[in-house]
């Protein structure tokens, strides 16, 4: 999938929600954290544009939790965390909530989260 860049905050923020929303809307969560990646990285998109993508993908986060499960979830948590990190001051400090769950979960070998007790 190539993606084509706005001229404007404006048309730039519909863009990157509109992409997100569509793989969203479809349930298909390994393209929606590739986008989300790929398009945080991108030096020419504007750093609003990407700080609402970021937030629209968080407002989803509980009912991913809910609807389709930890795996899912923890893999959106992942995402965003990678993506903001020292990188997106978010308006809403919501994301915060989600740091502690990540704390007592670990990746194992085979590459599925299981929860770990905490010490």
């Amino acid at each position: 999938m190539s993606y084509v860049q706005g001229s404007d905050l404006k048309s730039t923020t519909r863009l990157v929600r509109t992409i997100v929303e569509l793989e969203y809307d479809a349930r298909d969560y390994a393209q929606l954290n590739s986008s989300i990646s790929v398009l945080s990285k991108k030096h020419g998109q504007l750093k609003g544009a990407i700080q609402a993508m970021v937030e629209l993908a968080m407002s989803w986060l509980d009912e991913i939790k809910q609807r389709d499960g930890i795996e899912r979830w923890l893999e959106l948590v992942e995402t965003l965390r990678t993506v903001t990190e020292g990188k997106v001051r978010l308006r809403r400090s919501g994301f915060s909530k989600y740091s502690t769950p990540l704390v007592l979960m670990r990746r194992t070998p085979s590459s599925s989260w299981r929860h770990r007790a905490p010490a």
